[in-house]
């Protein structure tokens, strides 16, 4: 586990970038900070009662507007949101910050937050929300099942795109650590509760893909991210716990407290691809030209030899028959595309023999159109 961090946050955000006579202000600029209220006595997490543990609002600021189509540079301070303070007389901590509103979708850095967050602007305006959860403090033995008398962890799903709470079944518990089959009433409190027993040393694995529990289908549209979590370590000190991208084991250990979150991610938008480090998630552009083609396996540029063109239903380059000739309109190359890769879009010619097409492509490699259709090989 990670030793406790101190950062400084801000929220004023200063020389952005000069401002020339014709950069019109376009986006509003807005900070907030929230604490996670722990859970009340017999809460549940599915379906969420009253007295659930959750999000609540601490306070709100506004920051300078900002101009569209520019790449911003948020700088952190401890002027607007401090690494630690005390709400209702109980100790918090910061663990994230998830800005929204961006073109490259939502990104989310996590403690010790860096020295700024870039900002894609374009139209929408741009949120800076900050997160802080509680540090456990020593006392009595947890009554609320399914602890009784005993220790416990509080246990959450969260999304990194908006912020907000998810109601998914996404854990499975094994007692011990590396047991070779999930533990079945304690995965099933743990979803369903958000807490897990720890009377004995336990791993908690997220899923790689949560499940809707109303329909029992895998969320493809959401892939694990990391743990975020607060803790005591053995001497009673706190600890703020932030995993690796993509380790899915959250082990504890005999009578540990604490509160732990899964950040869960969407996928990043057309022209920008996933990066993760030690202390943020975020979706960055491609920077391929116009005649190379992003592969999401590698994340690197390719381009193809003369004699392929690249799919991307494949995210390869495929060998092409020397019949095979980019339309005379197409200035940047074209893409090879079967013809069900096109889903009715880009109006492509009926009963095509080969069933594979030709597209032109955009300034920035992606399909443009027209769709031609290719010689049979």
């Amino acid at each position: 586990m990670r030793k406790p961090f101190s950062i400084r946050l801000s929220w004023v955000v200063a020389a952005l970038f000069a401002l020339s006579p014709l950069q019109a202000l376009a986006a509003n600029l807005t900070y907030s900070r929230y604490y996670y209220q722990p859970p009340g006595a017999n809460a549940t997490r599915i379906p969420r009662s009253t007295n659930d543990g959750g999000w609540r609002p601490l306070d709100q600021q506004s920051g300078p507007g900002l101009s569209n189509n520019q790449t911003t540079k948020i700088p952190n301070d401890a002027t607007y949101a401090t690494s630690t303070t005390t709400i209702n007389n109980a100790p918090y901590v910061l663990v994230s910050a998830t800005v929204t509103g961006g073109q490259q979708g939502a990104a989310t850095v996590y403690s010790p937050l860096p020295a700024f967050i870039p900002v894609t602007v374009g139209t929408a305006d741009i949120t800076v929300a900050y997160y802080y959860i509680p540090v456990p403090v020593p006392g009595p033995p947890c009554t609320a099942p399914p602890c009784a008398g005993g220790s416990q962890v509080v246990i959450d799903e969260i999304s990194d795109d908006t912020g907000a709470l998810l109601d998914d079944d996404f854990v499975q518990v094994f007692i011990p650590p590396g047991a070779g089959f999930a533990s079945d009433t304690p995965t099933k409190n743990a979803n369903n509760l958000g807490t897990v027993d720890t009377g004995q040393d336990t791993q908690i694995r997220a899923d790689d893909q949560p499940v809707d529990p109303s329909t029992q289908k895998t969320r493809t549209s959401l892939i694990f991210d990391r743990w975020v979590g607060s803790t005591l370590s053995s001497t009673g000190a706190p600890v703020t716990v932030i995993q690796g991208n993509g380790q899915r084991n959250l082990d504890v250990d005999k009578g540990q407290t604490g509160y732990f979150l899964a950040h869960y991610r969407n996928f990043c938008p057309t022209g920008f691809h996933f990066v993760a480090s030690a202390n943020a998630s975020e979706c960055v552009p491609d920077n391929c030209t116009a005649s190379q083609n992003w592969d999401p396996a590698t994340n690197t540029c390719v381009t193809c030899s003369p004699n392929t063109l690249w799919d991307p239903t494949k995210n390869q380059c495929e060998e092409i028959s020397s019949s095979y000739k980019c339309p005379d309109l197409c200035p940047n190359r074209c893409l090879v595309m079967p013809e069900k890769a096109l889903f009715g879009q880009l109006n492509p010619p009926p009963d095509c023999p080969s069933e594979v097409f030709l597209v032109c492509r955009n300034t920035e490699g992606y399909p443009l159109g027209p769709a031609v259709c290719a010689p049979a090989k």
